[in-house]
């Protein structure tokens, strides 16, 4: 697998003491980026749309730990990151912690939302992976 980026994992977790959604970073090195545009034609016209899909190898070095998105919670978020349909993932490096996601759409090029992940964590080693879909 061609490893052509690195990329910033946010994911979204609750803060029990204030009640509100935070955000955990996670920074993965060693990652297959691919983006396409999608075109749909309607009755009102052209309708354009960017489609990521990232493959995360189990090779790739990682900032954290990773545990299944139900076992990811305010209490180890710091050593710990998941893939789930929500979390903002941005290509490159970024250094905010808990960011406004406004934010993050804004100052970064390539910044996606999680649609769909899929476990591939099966077969030979030199093939296993997730597989992230956003748009």
């Amino acid at each position: 697998m061609l490893a052509n980026s690195d990329i910033t994992i946010y994911n979204r977790y609750l803060d029990s003491v204030t009640g509100y959604d935070k955000y955990s970073r996670c920074v993965v090195y060693g990652v297959n980026w691919f983006s396409r545009t999608k075109i749909n034609i309607t009755d009102g016209g052209l309708l354009s749309a960017n489609e990521y899909t990232l493959r995360i190898p189990l090779t790739a070095k990682f900032g954290k730990r990773y545990t299944n998105p139900k076992d990811f919670t305010a209490t180890n978020e710091s050593v710990c990151f998941t893939l789930k349909e929500g979390d903002i993932i941005v290509r490159g490096i970024t250094t905010e912690t808990n960011p406004v996601l406004a934010e993050l759409f804004k100052n970064y090029n390539e910044v996606l939302t999680v649609v769909s992940v899929t476990d591939n964590r099966r077969g030979s080693p030199g093939v296993q992976h997730f597989k992230v879909v956003g748009k």
